[in-house]
């Protein structure tokens, strides 16, 4: 990959992210509360950082998908962490 499609590609996603931030943050306005949907094998690896300052005020729900192809330990675990940070966890998935 040259370095010209490097900088068009690094352009490109902050501006698109920036639109999309300003739409979400006009739209939340009208939002009493948030459903998180994360992958529950890699929750914290899903989620945006930008996040926490949006949605912050509103009831937040975090949604482990996928949960039946982790572990029940690991869910537990996820679950007391989301707590601690004030957010519900809920189990997804054919398993939960």
């Amino acid at each position: 990959m040259s370095e010209r499609t490097v900088r068009s590609t690094i352009n490109w996603y902050p501006g698109h992210m920036a639109k999309a931030k300003r739409r979400l943050a006009e739209e939340l306005r009208l939002i009493d509360v948030v459903i998180e949907i994360v992958d529950a094998r890699a929750p914290l690896a899903c989620r945006n950082p930008d996040f926490e300052e949006l949605f912050r005020g509103k009831l937040r729900v975090i949604l482990l998908n996928k949960s039946d192809l982790s572990s029940p330990q690991a869910n537990k675990q996820w679950s007391k962490y989301f707590a601690k940070q004030g957010l519900h966890r809920k189990g997804g998935g054919a398993g939960a």
